[in-house]
């Protein structure tokens, strides 16, 4: 009798241990809290780098299908970060990207997890004397694309300015930056790698609602950083090999470019020697 209380006794225990076990698991999944766009944008620029360890799952948490994991290689997801109680980036949840604000806010993220401030060549800058420092770079960079240049001296010429705007940007604030320099600003950026302009994203987005921003730069913001990470631009500012990068819904283009005051898109083509064909 002994003997089968104490067996009894032990089965009781482990069965109790593997319970509390599977609660706790459990109680983690259920704990786990979702950051929104910003806090996760705010955590990555800062330097956060927990999400290497994080474990991608599928919206509800269930392990990926082979079909979304060959999704997520071809950028096709967005994601979403999950937090446990102490705060750490545990899941990174996928799922179809629905809308613009879904495809916008993956390549923000993009670029996030890719630390373009990381070792980055700051320089050292007056924050009271930038805006000659501004009116060089844009008429330097104009100059050099007006007078056909090589591209080596291009390429030279984009690096110091990338090196000068974006230590001006980081270590004196938008604040410093008048507003009648945005636009001179947004074209410096916009002839860096894709992750600087997803970077300020929202900050020209604000500038554009503010009327800082022109509509044509807010168009070419849009479609330049789609282009660049493979999804069709939306207005046709961006050309390549003599053609409009494919462009999404083709034959409302106009439409959508009337409503920011743009010429039509035949007349875009003709300014830059070609004649449109819709795809």
């Amino acid at each position: 009798m002994l003997i089968t209380n104490n067996l009894y006794f032990s089965c009781q225990v482990i069965i109790m241990f593997i319970t509390c076990i599977s609660c706790s698991q459990n109680a983690d999944k259920v704990l786990l809290k979702k950051l929104t766009i910003e806090n996760t944008l705010t955590r990555l620029k800062s330097g956060d780098m927990q999400y290497y360890y994080a474990k991608y799952k599928d919206s509800t948490g269930q392990e990926l299908s082979e079909d979304l994991k060959k999704k997520l290689t071809a950028g096709q997801l967005k994601r979403e970060f999950y937090v446990n109680k102490s705060d750490s980036i545990k899941e990174i949840r996928v799922s179809e990207l629905k809308d613009d604000e879904d495809i916008l806010n993956e390549i923000q993220l993009r670029s996030a997890m890719g630390f373009p401030m990381k070792n980055f060549p700051f320089e050292k800058v007056n924050c009271k004397e930038i805006s000659e420092k501004i009116n060089n770079s844009i008429n330097k960079d104009q100059e050099a694309r007006t007078l056909e240049a090589n591209k080596e001296n291009i390429i030279n010429i984009d690096k110091v300015n990338k090196n000068l705007i974006i230590s001006i940007i980081e270590k004196c604030g938008w604040s410093s930056i008048d507003t009648s320099q945005v636009n001179d600003v947004f074209l410096l950026i916009q002839h860096m790698e894709s992750e600087y302009m997803a970077r300020y994203y929202p900050v020209f987005l604000e500038f554009h609602k503010k009327g800082s921003l022109s509509n044509l730069n807010y168009a070419r913001m849009l479609d330049r950083l789609l282009m660049n990470n493979g999804f069709e631009q939306i207005y046709g500012t961006q050309i390549v090999d003599q053609s409009f990068y494919t462009i999404r819904d083709a034959e409302n283009v106009n439409i959508r470019r009337q409503k920011l005051g743009l010429d039509s898109i035949e007349e875009a083509a003709k300014s830059f020697g070609f004649e449109y064909r819709e795809n």
